[in-house]
């Protein structure tokens, strides 16, 4: 395709900009000196994006409704509901998660090019030790950068097809320090986005290994198992299914490391809370501090009610052995979005203790051994290893259900007459059975749960090629449809993206 050129103001905000002036205004000798593994290692920490898309990608799937409850409408969420231009750029906004994917790629690349100069002198000078450590950090940091793009084109570009993924407008993949204030940027076609993402995580892969990080931070970065997890969600998203069976491997099939939640369900929510996101939790793989208003607010007008998640998602008839799914029952009592098991932890950074202002985050898991387990059963379903698949499929259905005994067996009849509100129509459709589409729709209603309020729906919506419906039931005149092929299914260019001369996604 075309490549298209921009300048730096596509990718970051104006204020960014000001800010990397102030940068080059600057002499060398007043910029830190990135001279050691050891410094490499504190610029990765920051090459992971601090902010979420969670808030608007969970409204503009099929886990939203309207709830009726004008009192708490907002523009933002009412424009995610509808699939409108998202005019905010505040936190929680697809501009101001566009602009921290961003700005963690530009610490990835700063990292890499500063271990790329040290890792020649260290070779020669026989400091193996630190050679190791310096390759370890250059791993984390490429699987950082690939990440930060592979979440970009998935939100911002066309699901991943490669009858058309050539021609198809991606995102600028950025794989160098800025040494000018407006250096010319490529918007690369999907394919080319999708290699380059490739590319860097398997390098990273092979590097990462030589990471070592403490107990008590490990699972804040990527490392082994959390990179082996995002390859793993990678090669599913791109159709090569081998791959992708290739690093889950060893996911335990007995569920072992997946998230008790029998236990859960003998905790406070408040303990929940903490305990979800907590790194001593053995299924948690990845997980972020992000600014966000997500564990503090109370959901908007449109999100999904308790009685449409009883009804669409856990209820007891879309159980094959017709008991109550292990999800929780919380409701908030203003918006009645219902809650289900409370994940979201917050904090607050204090900046001003005076007037106690400050900066609000969010704990969120971003990898984790349950979705890798969900992930694996997917490419076994894909290659039509259905009865491995069954197999995982019924330790994972009994983890989820309520008072699950040892009658209790999963077996094919049962999957297919349970159905399923997923309809199956990804670019690979035409190599599925019948079979295998029911499988992979009974799997998509399980990862629909297991991810509720995560966001992760937006994305099997995308890929599965879903067609959606959002009704106003408040006034029943508007009805709004997001067919297969709506421009509307990638996210808007951000405003300043736009204004600096990257063309806007058609609508």
């Amino acid at each position: 395709m075309k490549r298209l050129k921009m300048t730096i103001g596509v990718l970051i905000t104006s204020l960014s900009v000001i800010g990397c002036s102030g940068f080059l205004d600057e002499t060398p000798d007043n910029r830190t000196k990135i001279d050691s593994p050891e410094k490499v290692g504190e610029v990765v920490t920051l090459a992971y994006p601090k902010g979420t898309f969670i808030e608007f990608a969970d409204v503009m799937s099929d886990n939203a409704v309207d709830s009726e409850k004008i009192s708490v409408e907002n523009v933002s969420n009412t424009e995610a509901f509808f699939w409108e231009d998202i005019r905010s750029e505040s936190q929680d906004s697809p501009t101001y998660y566009w602009n921290a994917c961003y700005k963690a790629i530009a610490q990835a690349n700063t990292a890499i090019e500063a271990a790329d100069k040290m890792e020649a002198e260290l070779q020669s000078k026989g400091r193996t030790a630190e050679l190791q450590k310096n390759w370890g950090y250059k791993g984390e940091a490429l699987v950082a950068r690939a990440y930060a793009h592979f979440m970009l084109v998935n939100l911002w570009a066309k699901t991943y097809n490669p009858a058309t993924a050539s021609s198809d407008m991606g995102i600028p993949y950025t794989r160098t320090v800025e040494t000018t204030l407006l250096p010319a940027y490529e918007r690369n076609s999907v394919q080319e986005v999708y290699d380059f993402i490739e590319e860097d995580l398997l390098e990273g892969l092979d590097l990462i290994e030589y990471l070592e990080r403490s107990p008590a931070t490990e699972k804040f970065h990527f490392g082994v198992e959390s990179a082996k997890a995002f390859a793993t969600r990678f090669f599913i998203y791109k159709g090569n299914f081998d791959k992708a069976l290739e690093y889950s491997e060893n996911i335990p099939v007995n569920g072992s490391t997946l998230r008790d939640l029998t236990y859960y369900g003998s905790l406070g929510t408040e303990e929940v809370q903490v305990l979800y996101s907590d790194p001593s939790e053995t299924t948690n793989l990845l997980i972020s501090s992000v600014m966000s208003n997500k564990a503090y607010t109370g959901g908007g007008r449109y999100n999904f009610r308790r009685a449409a998640a009883d009804a669409f998602l856990f209820s007891t008839d879309s159980n094959p052995f017709g008991k109550s799914w292990n999800f929780g029952t919380l409701a908030y009592t203003v918006s009645e979005q219902f809650l289900g098991r409370p994940k979201f932890v917050r904090s607050f950074e204090v900046t001003d203790p005076t007037n106690q202002t400050g900066f609000r985050y969010t704990n969120v898991v971003l990898f984790s051994n349950d979705m890798l387990y969900l992930d694996r059963i997917e490419a076994l379903i894909s290659t039509n290893q259905l009865s491995e698949a069954l197999a995982m499929l019924n330790v994972f259905t009994k983890r989820s259900t309520i008072n699950a005994g040892s009658g209790d067996v999963l077996t094919e009849a049962k999957l297919l007459a349970v159905g399923s509100s997923t309809t199956i129509d990804p670019f690979y459709a035409s190599e599925l059975s019948d079979k295998q589409k029911a499988y992979l729709g009974y799997l998509a209603d399980m990862r629909r749960r297991e991810s509720y309020l995560e966001g992760i729906r937006w994305f099997d919506v995308r890929r599965y090629n879903m067609e959606l419906v959002h009704r106003n039931t408040y006034n029943s005149s508007r009805e709004e449809i997001l067919t297969k092929d709506d421009n509307r299914r990638q996210l808007q260019i951000p405003q300043m993206a736009i204004s600096n001369g990257i063309p806007a996604n058609p609508r």
